[in-house]
């Protein structure tokens, strides 16, 4: 209960003329248990006057000051809220007139000083002087310089300034004036705010019991009437229920209900034809039994008719029938009387025209309603989880792709006034309110979408497939440009979209390189709006996945195509190189180096190394939209990784080949195009390097089925070129052009083998008859009609020039034929040539043979059968040969010579041989006769000492003496001067023998005898010389001493 208010005898203030709660003495009066001062009057009881009496209802009079009062009656109610205490609130509520004053002040000066600057802004018109020394002073107080329009607006200003400023001091007035009596008004201010906090707590109490017994009403018992209801179920009815006593009409009779639907008829037809001014939609109606039926096509059938041929009379609703669907029937039920009512109530105010307003407006809900209920079977069924149904008021949000990442897509079905953007109505008359479709596709509205819909058969799923179509067909479009624009006009791709405006499903784009072989399919999910590619393979279904978690698939999918198309390809790739027995090196190349190498767009790559070939050579194929190309490369290690140092492209017609056989067949054919253009590459910088001219130079391709996808290049050079800096004056036994190609590669020992082509030089007809006749080598061949066109088969380690093999070759070439020349004309008879070995046999008869070989980078070999006499100076002819083997022109002199050896020396070596072993007949004829050599015979055999080809020494044991046989010519004769060694070339360091007096009368009788048989000798003191055919007598004279 709010505390008692007590007043004192001089009010509740005390008297007054009392300005503070004091006593006369001035202390304060303070209420028991209390430390502050009572607000609501002094507690002191004043004792009553002289014969004051009071009594209490009516009671026995009592004396004030002699009652004993209880002690509850001396509790005070609690103290009220002092507002305006700033202990009650935690802060300081007041602020200082001081800090007001000054405040007010101060914004008062600084808007004094904006203010003037202002008006100083504003300029006035001055006057001009007048007369009589009168300027631009007012007259009699008065001038026009007052009433400009500049000058009244500073004195708008100024008024304006002084008037808001006056009205804030006039606060600061009140405001001190009210401080004066801060105590008094303070205490006003706490019993107001009391009193309001007193209604407040009333008012809500109020409410709590209205609040409370509204409540009580659903805890309320039914008292329902058991009595008449359990009578009313078993007779029928109950006596005490009050009975209506309607009479039913009498029923019609057929000719009177045909009568008034007939009348019915011609007063809905007059009515609506000449009364009636009927909306441009309900122009189809027709009339038949007593009713009007109106046809609004895909919407409903309204039925109406009307009671009286008054043409103010309202319309009456009938029925009416739903003629979209699917669309419910309307039963007689709660519905149908709230429609019906609702309908007679539109008609009777509005007409047909509103009737039709409010029919039309409700089939458009009922039609969003149908949806939104298909919209939501879908969710629970095929589509769960993928689409999001969001009613709002009259409209639904669709939205589908709900799992997919990054911008939302949907679709608004909703309802549009019809109203033209212009504001202008047709002549037909407004258009009504329809439904309409906005459709949303990754967050921004497609406002060309070409989208219709059938509203007279309701099918949300149609209307998601419809729009998802339209979307899928978007994206793959986009892809297809995005696809198109990056591969920059590449005749080799192809793309074709397969559109469909209704079924997603049918939506797909076909990707390929030229052929079907490389093609791929890309499809979308229309229920989740993931990516699908056909061919599935790991890659793409790792792209696929890859797809469904980025933010913008389309891009995603723009930049994954190249990729899976050129996936395809390297698979196709693999399996054949796996098959050709390429490996994969372990080689860290990153694909920028390879596309900076390549100087085109590298997709995806893969190095290969092909059997034979050497580390630092890689076969590289490239994939990307052009299909694959093969470049050859030549890598080098360095400290930062691999470094590549030359990209020399392979060409090849066929880039998107991916069958098994062809496929392999064009690998194959790279293969040896990559090793002959790396072989080709650094004899290109060779023959720079020696300044010879050169090309390499492709044949033409031909397109027949019968010639290789990949054509290799040749090698033309200039022979005298060559020659003239690898044979200095050698005769040119070749026309200048010759021509390098490719033959084979042996995988085993990594060396390749090339043709070099050319024509003979005339003049060399009987060396090249004697090379086809005699070659038995398939190194050297000569072809053509007249065999004027050769063909030599170089061979080199892989990845080196063919210089020095080709050098050495050509040098064979040019010792075969200065060797078939010379033999020629020696007539000596060739049995087997080769390009750096030939055998020829020379002689009487061709008994003795030689074979001379030329092995590259080697000195040359000589070498003769067992039986060959000339094996006693082998050595000598091959050190001479050996000598001027790198000078062509000196090369053939030595050859001259080596042939003229074998000619001038066979009889004496011959001799020689026959020395050591003698024929039966000679030892014969020798004294004992008895056709065997006997030991004595055998110690005299002089040791043979060969110092050159034509100069020997024979030197005797037994007896010691020994003999020099030098070969000479003389008057073009070839003769051999045999003379004591000791008398013509006596040693000075060594002591000679002494000889005994027969040796010396032996060796004088030699030298006097003249020869035997008819041989030719001619001798003087100490020497003898004769021909080669006496060479034989002489020797076998083995008793002259």
């Amino acid at each position: 209960m709010p505390g008692l208010l007590i007043m004192n005898q001089n009010g509740a203030n005390g008297a007054a003329g009392a300005k503070s709660p004091q006593d006369r003495n001035g202390d304060t009066i303070l209420s028991p248990g209390h430390s502050k001062p009572v607000i609501n009057g002094d507690r002191v009881i004043s004792p009553p006057e002289r014969g004051g009496a009071f009594s209490i209802n009516g009671g026995k009079q009592i004396v004030a000051g002699q009652v004993d009062i209880p002690a509850s009656l001396l509790d005070l109610p609690p103290e009220i809220i002092h507002i305006t205490n700033s202990d009650a609130y935690s802060q300081d509520v007041y602020c200082k007139v001081s800090t007001l004053l000054s405040r007010v002040v101060q914004e008062c000066f600084l808007g004094l000083q904006e203010l003037i600057p202002k008006m100083a802004d504003l300029p006035v018109a001055q006057q001009s002087g007048m007369t009589n020394g009168l300027g631009n002073h007012a007259v009699n107080g008065l001038g026009d310089g007052n009433t400009t329009r500049n000058n009244v607006q500073k004195k708008i200003m100024m008024m304006e300034f002084a008037e808001y400023h006056r009205t804030r001091f006039v606060k600061l007035l009140v405001l001190s004036a009210w401080s004066r009596r801060a105590e008094q008004v303070q205490r006003l201010i706490d019993v107001s705010g009391w009193l309001r906090g007193e209604m407040g707590s009333y008012y809500a109490v109020v409410d709590a019991m209205g609040n409370l017994k509204r409540e009580m009403e659903q805890a309320t018992l039914k008292s329902p009437d058991i009595e008449t209801a359990l009578k009313v179920l078993a007779t029928g009815k109950a006596s005490w229920m009050p009975e209506m006593g309607y009479i039913p009409p009498e029923p019609l009779s057929p000719q009177e209900i045909l009568k008034l639907w007939r009348d019915g008829n011609v007063r809905c037809s007059l009515r609506l034809n000449l009364h009636e001014e009927l909306p441009r939609h309900l122009k189809q109606w027709k009339s038949g039994s007593g009713r009007v039926t109106f046809t609004v096509p895909g919407e409903f059938e309204l039925d109406v008719t009307t009671s009286t041929e008054d043409t103010s009379g309202p319309w009456w609703f009938i029925d009416l029938r739903f003629l979209f669907s699917p669309a419910p029937e309307i039963p007689d039920s709660y519905f149908r009387s709230a429609l019906e009512t609702q309908a007679n109530v539109v008609l009777s105010a509005s007409g047909l025209t509103g009737c039709f307003d409010y029919l039309h407006n409700l089939v458009l809900t009922h039609k969003i309603a149908i949806l939104k209920a298909q919209a939501s079977q879908l969710t629970a069924a095929n589509w769960a989880g993928s689409i999001k149904v969001e009613p709002v008021r009259r409209s639904l949000v669709v939205q589908y792709w709900t799992e997919l990442l990054g911008k939302k897509s949907w679709i608004e079905i909703g309802i549009v006034s019809g109203k033209p953007k212009n504001g202008k109505i047709s002549w037909k008359g407004p258009t009504p309110p329809q439904l309409s479709v906005r459709w949303f596709r990754q967050g921004v509205e497609v406002k060309e979408s070409g989208l219709s819909f059938d509203w007279d058969s309701l099918s949300m799923e149609n209307m998601l497939r419809k729009v998802i179509a339209h979307h899928i067909s978007y994206m793959l479009e986009t892809i297809r440009d995005r696809v198109v624009v990056a591969a920059r006009g590449i005749p080799t791709l192809k793309t074709e979209v397969s559109t469909s405006d209704t079924e997603p499903s049918d939506c797909l784009l076909e990707v390929n390189l030229g052929t079907s072989a490389t093609s791929t399919t890309v499809l979308v999910d229309p229920v989740t709006g993931r990516f699908a590619m056909q061919p599935c393979t790991a890659f793409s279904a790792a792209r696929e996945k890859e797809a469904s978690k980025s933010l913008d698939s389309i891009a995603f999918m723009s930049n994954t195509i190249p990729h899976v198309l050129c996936a395809s390809l390297q698979d196709s790739v693999d399996k054949q190189a796996q098959l050709l027995g390429w490996t994969k090196p372990i080689i860290n190349v990153r694909t920028d180096a390879i596309r900076e190498a390549v100087k085109q767009d590298v997709v995806r790559h893969t190095l290969y190394r092909a059997r034979g070939w050497t580390q630092n050579w890689v076969l590289a194929g490239v994939f990307n939209l052009s299909g694959m190309s093969w470049w050859v490369i030549e890598t080098e290690s360095s400290n930062t990784g691999v470094k590549i140092i030359t990209a020399e492209r392979i060409h090849s017609d066929s880039s998107t080949t991916t069958k098994g056989l062809a496929l392999r067949h064009v690998m194959t054919t790279i293969q040896r195009k990559a090793v002959a253009e790396i072989t080709l590459s650094a004899t290109t910088q060779s023959l720079v390097r020696r300044e010879v001219p050169h090309s390499v130079v492709s044949p033409p391709q031909s397109r027949t089925a019968s010639q290789e996808l990949v054509d290799i290049s040749s090698l033309y050079f200039s022979a005298d070129a060559f020659l003239a800096s690898d044979q200095k004056d050698a005769e040119p036994w070749a026309h200048n052009l010759m021509r390098v190609n490719y033959e084979s590669f042996d995988l085993e020992k990594s060396t390749v083998c090339f043709s070099v082509n050319g024509e003979m030089a005339k003049g060399f007809e009987h060396e090249i008859a004697t090379i086809v006749r005699a070659s038995h080598s398939s190194d050297i061949k000569f072809l053509g009609q007249n065999k004027s066109n050769f063909r030599v088969l170089v061979s080199a380690s892989f990845g080196t020039s063919l210089e020095k093999p080709l050098s050495a070759r050509l040098r064979e070439v040019t010792h075969l034929l200065n060797f078939i020349s010379i033999l020629r004309a020696r007539k000596f008879q060739v049995d087997r040539i080769t390009p750096n070995r030939i055998t020829f046999r020379y002689g009487n008869s061709g008994a003795n043979s030689a074979t001379v070989a030329f092995p590259p980078n080697q000195p040359i070999k000589l070498t003769f059968p067992r039986s060959n006499p000339h094996n006693r100076i082998r050595a000598h002819l091959t050190a001479g040969l050996n000598a001027q083997r790198h000078d062509p022109a000196k090369f053939r002199a030595a050859v001259n010579l080596f042939t003229y050896h074998l000619l001038a020396t066979l009889p004496f070596a011959s001799a020689l041989v026959s020395l050591h072993n003698p024929e039966p007949e000679a030892l014969a004829e020798e004294p004992t006769g008895t056709g065997k050599e006997t030991a004595e015979q055998r110690a005299t055999q002089p040791a043979i000492h060969a110092h050159a080809p034509d100069t020997f020494r024979l030197s005797y044991r037994n007896p010691r003496v020994s003999f020099d046989a030098n070969l000479r010519v003389q008057h073009d004769k070839h003769v051999w001067h045999i003379q004591d060694s000791a008398a013509t070339n006596p040693d000075p360091r060594a002591k000679a023998a002494p000889r005994s007096e027969q040796l010396t009368e032996a060796l004088k009788k030699l030298w006097r005898e003249d020869g035997a048989g008819g041989e030719s000798w001619m001798r003087w003191s100490g020497r003898v010389r004769l021909r080669v055919g006496g060479m034989w007598s002489l020797f076998l004279r083995r008793r002259w001493w």
